[in-house]
């Protein structure tokens, strides 16, 4: 496992950006980043881990929004539950 920078995207439309404050590794990402168990391959990746980053809980700060509707204001505190990337 490494720490890396990696690039801010820009939101598109409907999407908000939001910057990590504290995110969670848990077991279980340590267990799919490695194949553990066999199974779980089919699921995240078969000869190598689909999702680069670990991790999938987290507390944000709205940076930034295009579009969305939902009543998000730059700066506000929100908790995020992401769901994994293919």
């Amino acid at each position: 496992m490494r720490i890396t920078e990696v690039k801010t995207p820009a939101p598109k439309d409907d999407e908000l950006l939001v910057l990590v404050r504290a995110t969670t590794v848990q077991r279980n990402d340590c267990g799919f980043r490695c194949g553990s168990p066999l199974i779980a391959q089919v699921f995240t990746g078969l000869v190598r881990p689909r999702a680069a980053i670990l991790g999938n809980e987290c507390a944000d700060i709205v940076d930034a929004y295009r579009y969305v509707e939902t009543g998000q204001k730059i700066g506000n505190v929100v908790i995020t539950l992401v769901a994994p990337v293919a």
